[in-house]
C-alpha cells in the first residue's frame, strides 16, 4: 500500500509540473510547437496514470479500511467534472483548478504515504 501512494504522488507531482509548464507554453507565444506537442503528450500520459493510480489508490483504501484515501475517488473524477464546464476561453481557469487539484491530492497521498 505503502509503494502504491508513494507512486501516486510521484505521478501526482509530475503532472502538477506537466500542467504548469503547459500553461506557462501556452501564455508564451514563442513556445516552439514541437515542444508543445511534447508537452501535451506529457501532460496527457500523466493524466491518465494519475486518474488511473487515484483510482487504485482510492478502491484498496476502501478495502484496507484507510477511508481518508476514499476521497482520492472524488479527486480521479474532478478532471472530467472540470472539463464538462470548461470551454476554450477559459483554458487557462481550468488548467489553474487542475493544478490546485492536483496539489491537493498530493498533500493527501503523502499524509497517506507518512500515516501507512
Amino acid at each position: 500500500m505503502k509503494i502504491l501512494t508513494l507512486i501516486s504522488f510521484f505521478i501526482s507531482i509530475i503532472a502538477t509540473f506537466a500542467l504548469a509548464i503547459g500553461l506557462v507554453g501556452n501564455i508564451k507565444q514563442s513556445f516552439d510547437p514541437k515542444k508543445k506537442a511534447s508537452v501535451g503528450l506529457c501532460i496527457g500520459i500523466s493524466m491518465y496514470l494519475y486518474i488511473i493510480l487515484l483510482l487504485i489508490t482510492g478502491l484498496f483504501g476502501i478495502i484496507k479500511q484507510h477511508y481518508y484515501l476514499a476521497a482520492l475517488l472524488i479527486f480521479a473524477i474532478i478532471p472530467f467534472i472540470l472539463g464538462h464546464y470548461s470551454s476554450f476561453n477559459k483554458l487557462r481557469l481550468y488548467t489553474i483548478y487542475q493544478i490546485i487539484s492536483y496539489t491537493i491530492s498530493s498533500i493527501i497521498l503523502a499524509y497517506a504515504y507518512l500515516a501507512l
